[in-house]
C-alpha cells in the first residue's frame, strides 16, 4: 500500500526541520524520545515482577537515561530480566549519549558523519577544535565496550566467588552502570554488603573514574602514546589534576572526620572513605555505607564534590572539573589584577572561559 502525498509531505517537512534543528534542541529531542520509549517498555507487564505505578516507571526511565541513579522503586526487586535489560540499555544510551550511538551506526553504514551529526556530537561533548567528531566517536565506542567487558568479567568472577546467583548478569549490569556513572544497582542496599571487599570496591571505582574523567582523556592519551602529540592537552592535564586532588582531599576528610566510620578497622575505614569520595566526585551514586548515617560535615563535603562533579565528554554530571578550574583561574587573575585568565601557566581562551 503506497503512502499518501499528505503523509509524504509531512515526513519531508519533519526531516527538514530535524536537519535544520540547532544542536542543543536536537539533543533535547533525542533524550526525551529515549525516556518516553523506555517508559513505555518498562510499563509492559513483561517488564514487571509486581505492578509498578506509571509515575515510577517514568521516573526510572528518566533517571536511567540521565544517569542520575535516583530510584523510586527497587530495580532488582521490581522488574523482570526484560525490565532490567531495558534499564541497562537506557543507562548505556544515557552514558554514551544517543548522538554517539547514532553517529557510530551512521559511520558503520555510510563511512562518514553528515554535517548535522558532526555538529551535534561536537556540541554534546564540548570537543576542542583539534578533535574530529568522527575519530572521537569511534574511540568512544571502542573504549567503552572494551572497559565495560573487562569490568563485567572481573565483577562476574568476584560475585561468583561471593556466592551470588546470576553472577554474570550482575557483573555486566553493574559494570555498565558504574562506567556510565548511573549508580543503578540490583542490590537493594547498593554495595553496603561489600563494604570490605577490596576487589569489588576497586573495580567499581576504576570503572566510575574512567567514565567520569571523560573520553577526551582517552583520545588525548592515545594521541600521546602513538606519537601524534608529545604531551597531554591542556584540558586533559586539568582533568587529571583536579580529579586526583578531589579524590585525595575528600578521602582524607572522610577518613579523619566521619564519626560513623571510626568503628571500622583502619584499612576498611580508608576504603569506605575513598569509595564515598569517589562516588560523589564521579556522581555515580553507589554507596558502601548508609548515607543517612553520615554526619553533616561529611555530607557537606560530598555535596561540594557532587556540585563540581565529573569532567567534559565524560559520563558524569556536575559543573565539571574544567569549569571549577576556570573559576579558580578567574579569581586568581582578578586578585592579581591580570586582564587575562591564566591556569597552569596557560592563558584560558575567552571562548572556552565563556
Amino acid at each position: 500500500m503506497s503512502e499518501s502525498p499528505t503523509h509524504l509531505r509531512a515526513m519531508a517537512r519533519f526531516r527538514i526541520a530535524l536537519f535544520n534543528m540547532a544542536p542543543a534542541k536536537l539533543l533535547v529531542f533525542g533524550y526525551v524520545s529515549y525516556m518516553l520509549i523506555g517508559w513505555l517498555l518498562l510499563s509492559l507487564p513483561i517488564a514487571q515482577q509486581s505492578p509498578v505505578a506509571a509515575i515510577d516507571t517514568l521516573f526510572i526511565a528518566t533517571s536511567a537515561v540521565s544517569t542520575t541513579g535516583l530510584v523510586s522503586v527497587d530495580p532488582g526487586g521490581s522488574f523482570t530480566l526484560f525490565g532490567e535489560v531495558v534499564i541497562l540499555l537506557l543507562i548505556q544510551a544515557g552514558g554514551l549519549g544517543y548522538m554517539t550511538i547514532g553517529s557510530f551506526a551512521t559511520l558503520a553504514i555510510m563511512g562518514k558523519l553528515p554535517g548535522m551529526r558532526a555538529r551535534a556530537a561536537k556540541h554534546a561533548f564540548n570537543l576542542p577544535e583539534n578533535v574530529k567528531p568522527k575519530h572521537f566517536v569511534i574511540s568512544v565506542v571502542v573504549f567503552t565496550v572494551t572497559v565495560e567487558v573487562i569490568g563485567a568479567l572481573a565483577l562476574w568472577w568476584m560475585f561468583a566467588a561471593a556466592g551470588e546467583e546470576n553472577a554474570l548478569w550482575l557483573g555486566l549490569f553493574h559494570s555498565v552502570s558504574a562506567f556510565c556513572t548511573a549508580g543503578f544497582s540490583l542490590f537493594s542496599n547498593s554495595f553496603e554488603s561489600y563494604s570490605g571487599h577490596v576487589g569489588i570496591n576497586l573495580v567499581i571505582s576504576l570503572l566510575s573514574i574512567l567514565g567520569a574523567m571523560g573520553f577526551l582523556i582517552v583520545v588525548d592519551g592515545w594521541r600521546t602514546l602513538t606519537g601524534q602529540a608529545r604531551w597531554l592537552g591542556f584540558s586533559s592535564k586539568i582533568i587529571v589534576r583536579m580529579t586526583g586532588l578531589f579524590l585525595a582531599v575528600g578521602t582524607l576528610a572522610l577518613f579523619v572526620a566521619e564519626p560513623s566510620l571510626r568503628s571500622m578497622e583502619p584499612a576498611e575505614r580508608l576504603l569506605a572513605a575513598f569509595f564515598q569520595t569517589m562516588t560523589a566526585t564521579t556522581t555515580v551514586g553507589f554507596n558502601t555505607v548508609p548515607i543517612g548515617a553520615l554526619g553533616l560535615a561529611t555530607l557537606m563535603v560530598l555535596f561540594f564534590l557532587m556540585i563540581i562533579g565529573a569532567s567534559p565528554a565524560g559520563t558524569g554530571g556536575g559543573l565539571k572539573t574544567t569549569s571549577f578550574a576556570a573559576l579558580v583561574g578567574l579569581v586568581r587573575s582578578t586578585l592579581k589584577g591580570r586582564d587575562r585568565v591564566r591556569y597552569l601557566k596557560r592563558v584560558v581562551p575567552e571562548d572556552r572561559l565563556q
